[in-house]
């Protein structure tokens, strides 16, 4: 078995975090322009060494929602994302495919449809999705646009039924639809059940019945188009979008899937840990960016392995492209 140099662990990526910005002589977390590059130097360090060993351009999207100190837009999937996607593609060779490390709670359906379009355009269907440690939700339907996902036995993926102001969209239907079935069953118990339907006009139903059908046209069509194209197997297609969107399955939509849960519903998982020298420098890559987030104001941040740089700053609400 071929050796390789060990990749430094969290610990080690955090005394070497401090010893720069002990050197540039900064206030303890005071955010400049000067401490974020260190941060931004050190995850494009590690960044280039795992692009070299794949031989694969490499981009990380990375959300701050674990650090529960941001506001909900400036953490989710949104429009604004794809300035940061061009950011991070512009001017690499998109012959090399991409390999896009996720770690999301998710967010909009329709920014998301929109980015996916973007990066099966440019890289031809070419991409890889590294989980190294949560993409949930929309964050799941990105991974099943690539051909495999690569996932440790640490990583989840997540249900990807639509929630509508706070509930799950199927739970919402199938209550209205229980409730609807109660009164016609017994017509005297309509008033008992009346200021319950006002909360579900028709409108909303509907709304959510086109939600949860997008989700599942969706997820269905990258699997077809991409990951599940060579099975040929409409009923697998089918058995892994009902395993992703019906809640009488996942019970719960912050319900975490496994490595060995979500191969075992169809999807291609490739396991990390088979490659040990990979797992080490995802590894790093993973806990630099973790770092920064955790010491920083910055909420979400799109980098590639060649110094192409993005990322949100949440409490000013601004956003900083560089290349």
């Amino acid at each position: 078995m071929a050796s390789y140099i060990i990749m430094p662990g969290w610990n080690e990526i955090l005394r070497e975090i401090d010893d720069k910005k002990n050197d540039l002589n900064h206030e303890k977390n005071k955010l400049t322009e000067q401490t974020n590059n260190i941060y931004t130097t050190i995850v494009h360090k590690y960044l280039k060494d795992l692009s070299t060993h794949t031989k694969r351009n490499t981009i990380i999207y990375y959300s701050g929602w674990l650090e529960r100190r941001y506001k909900t837009d400036s953490i989710i999937i949104n429009d604004s994302d794809k300035i940061g996607f061009m950011t991070a593609i512009h001017k690499i060779n998109k012959s090399k495919g991409l390999d896009l490390m996720l770690h999301t709670p998710g967010g909009d359906v329709a920014a998301t449809e929109s980015i996916i379009d973007y990066l099966q355009s440019v890289f031809n269907n070419d991409i890889r999705v590294i989980v190294p440690q949560l993409a949930m939700s929309c964050g799941t339907i990105i991974a099943c646009c690539s051909k495999e996902i690569i996932m440790g036995y640490h990583s989840s993926l997540g249900p990807i039924d639509p929630q509508i102001g706070g509930k799950a969209a199927y739970q919402i239907i199938e209550e209205f639809k229980n409730e609807k079935t109660a009164i016609t069953k017994e017509p005297n118990l309509a008033k008992l059940w009346e200021p319950i339907l006002r909360q579900y006009p028709p409108t909303l139903v509907e709304l959510c019945k086109h939600s949860f059908k997008w989700a599942q046209v969706l997820a269905k069509g990258y699997l077809t188009e991409n990951m599940l194209k060579d099975k040929n197997d409409e009923n697998l297609v089918e058995n892994v979008v009902n395993a992703l969107t019906d809640n009488e399955i996942t019970k719960s939509h912050n319900r975490h899937l496994s490595l060995k849960k979500c191969k075992e519903i169809g999807l291609n998982i490739i396991a990390l840990e088979d490659d040990h020298e990979l797992q080490d420098k995802m590894l790093s890559i993973h806990h630099s960016v973790m770092i920064m987030l955790n010491q920083t104001e910055v909420s979400k941040v799109i980098l590639n392995n060649d110094n192409g740089s993005w990322y949100q700053i949440s409490q000013h609400s601004q956003k900083e492209a560089k290349n």
